[in-house]
């Protein structure tokens, strides 16, 4: 899901990305594997508590205590 994330924004904001590699991502939705596309609509921020995913994301998120904010995406540096 981030590689297309990724792929998204390149093709429709291409003055925010400088450089830009995605080594698996599916151009439609079609091209994902169906049981992925089902799973995606079911999860939650509470599935990864307690894992290392939550961990990494505590531990870099500007605002941990808000798993829903969202923030705009900064145009890479010089």
């Amino acid at each position: 899901m981030g590689g297309a994330t990724a792929l998204h924004l390149g093709i429709k904001h291409p003055e925010l990305v400088r450089k830009l590699i995605v080594p698996s991502a599916s151009f439609h939705p079609d091209g994902g594997r169906k049981e992925n596309r089902e799973a995606v609509g079911s999860l939650t921020a509470e599935m990864i508590a307690g894992t290392p995913m939550e961990h990494e994301y505590r531990a870099k998120s500007p605002h941990p205590s808000t798993p829903t904010r969202r923030r705009r995406a900064e145009p890479p540096g010089p």
